[in-house]
């Protein structure tokens, strides 16, 4: 009984994964020129730059920026043999930022937005089912960062950052797999598809919170040549949540527990070079990111009951002690999602004027996902963002921005997937196959109200 139980929760790993619920949930990230609006970046000073650098919050007087951006997706999967999923969604991201200077040489810096978030509802009925029915996880942060101007020609930072994640989930279970899993019988392989062995499995309520570091510098020659770095640690958060498993929708029990498990967001460098053109600059922008810290995720359910909504049933669990945590304990596991480290690349030109500031770029952005372990719940895509906007001074004190990005992204036919549903936890997901075709569109517009007090 015990190890049974211990079988059927070990897919609660996967949704404590960095990676999307499903693929065409609002996302944004540390890395994209689009955290904090397109004029933004690891490139830009002050109140542009301080959500990427610490070492650019340095400004001469106190300045405020509200960015808005609204998010659409269009996503659409064909897994062999299956009924292809559809979908679109359109979502609002905001980001503020401000800086302060204090005194001659010190500036401070705070910033907040959604570096991630992932969101989905797909329905129970949908032929993606298993991987995911509806569910989401999102990743709020707040950054503060102390700059110091050391020379003319150095500025350095360092800062704090606190992470807020919550997530949700439901996925159905093929517990007739997990039976098969766990004898290996010509009696338990039978069960393998039955549908009255199929049930759901349920992450509720799950909320953690985690700080990390970062420190950056700003370098500018005497002939105006720009050099930027930064990095930012990793930050460890444990989620608390509660967990609910039907083993069967036709039967009326659930297994509770309480789920202790990793979220953790990867470290990150940043870096730039901008190369003055009289009125114009040219700027080469990159960073990377240690997806592969994420590869392995561990978790914990403790005080695992049976419950039913019968109190016929909920009786008879009382007689035999199965309601009482104490007999049925803890369990342990690890999930993998075989995540691998990016390495993002772009470019952008800008223009400026007394009373505008235009620019434009691209950024590059390859997968983390390697081919054989995706399937629609582990899913990314690589992707090169375009983008242009417009930065209009109003006064002395308002700038007013309009942007709009495009990405093209490559679409991804899977034909080598290792999920399978009987696979053993730890080496390869415990899903249907991934194989199959998966595509997504998605663009961005923005509105960014710069202000000087």
């Amino acid at each position: 009984m015990r190890r049974a139980l211990n079988s059927l929760y070990i897919g609660f790993i996967s949704i404590l994964t960095a990676s999307p619920c499903f693929a065409a949930g609002t996302f944004s990230g540390l890395g994209l020129p689009e955290y904090g609006g397109v004029f933004s970046g690891t490139s830009q000073p002050g109140v542009l730059g301080v959500a990427f650098n610490p070492a650019a919050a340095i400004s001469d007087r106190p300045t405020l920026l509200f960015d808005l951006g609204m998010i659409g997706s269009d996503y659409s999967s064909n897994l062999a043999g299956e009924e292809s999923v559809m979908y679109k969604s359109t979502d609002l991201v905001p980001f503020i930022a401000m800086t302060l200077p204090i005194g001659e040489r010190l500036g401070f810096g705070l910033n907040m937005g959604v570096p991630y978030a992932r969101s989905g509802d797909a329905g129970e009925n949908q032929s993606q089912r298993f991987h995911g029915i509806e569910g989401g996880i999102l990743i709020m942060q707040l950054d503060s960062s102390l700059a110091y101007t050391v020379s003319d020609n150095l500025t350095v930072g360092a800062g704090a950052s606190l992470a807020s994640v919550r997530a949700s989930s439901v996925v159905a279970i093929d517990t007739g797999a997990i039976l098969f899993s766990l004898f290996d019988s010509e009696e338990t392989e039978s069960l393998i598809g039955e549908p009255l062995m199929e049930g759901t499995r349920t992450l509720e309520d799950s909320k953690a919170i985690g700080l990390g570091g970062n420190i950056g510098f700003r370098y500018r020659s005497d002939g105006g040549l720009e050099a930027t770095g930064s990095y930012r640690s990793q930050i460890n958060t444990t989620v608390q949540g509660k967990v609910l498993m039907r083993p069967s929708n036709v039967l009326n029990l659930v297994l509770e527990g309480e789920l202790q498990g990793e979220v953790i967001i990867p470290m990150e460098a940043q870096y730039s070079i901008t190369l003055p053109l009289g009125s114009f600059s040219l700027t080469a922008e990159g960073s990377w990111v240690d997806w592969s810290a994420t590869s392995e995720i561990s978790a914990t359910v403790e005080n695992m009951t049976v419950v039913s909504e019968d109190p016929e049933f909920l009786q008879l669990l009382e007689y035999y002690g199965l309601t009482e945590p104490e007999l049925l304990g803890s369990t342990q596991s690890v999930g993998v999602n075989g995540y691998r480290d990016t390495f993002p690349l772009g470019a952008r030109l800008s223009w400026s004027n007394s009373s505008l500031d235009i620019t434009a770029g691209f950024m590059f952005a390859p997968n983390a996902t390697p081919d054989e372990w995706v399937h629609p719940g582990n899913l990314d895509f690589q992707s090169i963002d375009y983008y242009a906007g417009v930065l209009q001074t109003i006064n002395n004190n308002l700038s007013l921005g309009y942007s709009a990005a495009y990405f093209d992204i490559q679409d991804r036919e899977i034909t080598n997937s290792i999920s399978n549903l009987t696979a053993t936890a730890g080496t390869a997901p415990s899903v249907p196959s991934g194989n199959g075709s998966y595509s997504l569109g998605l663009w961005r517009v923005g509105l960014s109200v710069l202000y000087r007090l």
